[in-house]
């Protein structure tokens, strides 16, 4: 069934559904299927995290993962900010969705997870019907997925050097876009509490500053 094309067809519709993802996911999850379709996510149910942000279990994180998504594809919270801005003006929805499923899907493994879960989309990708292109940005966004609330809570964001350094790790509009709403929806699915004003501030700040970069404009 995993090599069935239409199965995988299917299992792509489900995930970048406008309709409650999440649910249908996590009903898969709970009988067994999700884990069995998707061996890679099959490795990581009810794995606990160990440090001071994580309250949920990496399989419990993704599906809330998506389910933020969800809700910031329908704009209906004021508090995801920019991403609720965004989000209608990506070129496409579905990678956003499959990055998400996937960009903590090889933690646990001896090497960095975000190295590890890139190699992961590369195998998927095409599987879902991605083109190398679009496989490629998957994969990239999984690679990168700590970086912008990396530069956004720890680096100085008046520091010229510091956006130069970003927007060159972006490479495009794009994707700084793309990776602005994987890292809103990351952060708040992480647990209560942990997404505010400040980081939301912080990255609209990073990610102001980087976009005249990347397009050429002016700050």
């Amino acid at each position: 069934l995993r090599e069935d094309k239409e199965a995988n067809r299917l299992f792509r519709d489900i995930l970048t559904s406008k309709n409650a993802p999440e649910i249908v996911l996590r009903r898969m999850n709970e009988t067994g299927v999700l884990g069995r379709f998707v061996p890679d996510f099959g490795r990581i149910v009810a794995m606990m995290q160990f440090n001071l942000y994580h309250h949920y279990t990496v399989d419990e994180h993704l599906l809330r993962c998506i389910g933020v998504l969800a809700e910031i594809e329908r704009g209906s919270n004021p508090e995801y900010g920019l991403a609720n801005e965004l989000m209608p003006k990506v070129k496409n929805r579905d990678l956003l969705y499959i990055a998400l499923f996937l960009h903590d899907i090889a933690k646990g493994r001896p090497e960095d997870h975000s190295t590890a879960g890139a190699r992961i989309a590369r195998r998927f990708g095409p599987r879902l019907g991605l083109s190398a292109a679009e496989t490629e940005t998957v994969a990239w966004l999984v690679q990168q997925h700590l970086t912008m609330s990396m530069v956004a809570q720890s680096r100085d964001l008046a520091d010229r050097k510091t956006i130069e350094d970003f927007a060159a790790t972006m490479q495009s509009l794009e994707r700084l876009k793309l990776l602005l709403i994987l890292t809103t929806a990351d952060i708040r699915a992480v647990g209560p509490g942990v997404w505010n004003g400040w980081k939301a501030q912080l990255l609209r700040t990073l990610y102001y500053e980087t976009e005249p970069v990347l397009t050429g404009g002016f700050s």
